[in-house]
């Protein structure tokens, strides 16, 4: 296996560390999305590049894993350098680390461990039934088709197109220089991000009734789909369980017969 530059990346023929061992850092960082640490726990022959510090144990002093446990409790940003940011070895070797007896630390490790194998249990059976569902969903909405018809569940299907069946519209963003339109707002407003392929139930940005009516933002009503048309989360969907506006970034999806 071979570690740093983008984690595990590719195998290589030969190694030049062997044992286990706690990395820190990939791709040229060291700091997640969260500011914790990039950690990587590797164990046997591997290869590691020059974009990783690697931690061994001093026996008699810490336990590998309590420590590899403890860092990822931490938040580096304070500590990290540069952009994109980097922790280089002085700055790593001065991270203070409570240090209880080393029986202490083992069953600290013994109790966590157990909690990691849980949810590794968990990830993989969620893995599986997403699997499960991604099968039957593809069989139950894909046509059979028969002497030139198609059928869903031993019925005719007739095909239309979505703008046919479905009310589309997009939103909109009131100025951001009136305050009136955006201060005290009581409407929520929603941006393309949160198109992640879940229900969305709650906005961090409010807009007033008079920036709802000085643009072209609009309500839309509970049980409304909205799929993202740009940015990071661009054709990823969202499903409305509030009322909420949009910005342009996104279009909301109603059937006719209860679109209002």
């Amino acid at each position: 296996p071979y570690y740093g530059a983008n984690g595990i990346q590719d195998y290589v023929k030969d190694f030049i560390f062997d044992g286990t061992f706690l990395l820190i850092g990939e791709d040229g960082s060291v700091i997640n999305k969260d500011n914790s640490p990039v950690l990587n726990w590797a164990t046997g022959k591997i290869w590691v590049n020059n974009h990783a510090h690697i931690l061994s144990e001093k026996e008699g002093h810490a336990k590998l894993r309590y420590v590899y446990f403890y860092l990822s409790t931490i938040n580096v940003k304070g500590i990290v350098h540069g952009t994109p940011p980097k922790l280089n070895q002085t700055d790593l070797k001065n991270i203070p680390i409570p240090l209880p007896p080393l029986e202490v630390q083992e069953e600290i490790v013994r109790i966590l461990d157990t909690f990691t194998g849980l949810i590794d249990n968990l990830n993989e059976e969620l893995n599986l039934r997403k699997k499960q569902y991604e099968y039957y969903r593809n069989k139950l909405l894909t046509p059979i088709e028969k002497d030139g018809k198609h059928y869903l569940n031993g019925k005719e299907v007739e095909w239309k197109t979505l703008g046919e069946v479905c009310n589309i519209s997009s939103g909109g963003t009131p100025s951001k220089t009136e305050k009136g339109y955006w201060e005290n707002g009581n409407i929520p407003w929603l941006k393309s991000e949160v198109c992640k392929d879940k229900t969305v139930n709650q906005a961090n940005i409010y807009i007033t009734e008079l920036g709802l009516s000085k643009s072209n933002a609009k309500v839309f009503k509970i049980n409304t789909t909205l799929i993202a048309l740009v940015g990071a989360t661009k054709c990823k969907l969202g499903f409305l369980t509030i009322e909420a506006a949009t910005n342009q970034n996104i279009a909301g999806i109603k059937s006719n017969d209860i679109f209002k």
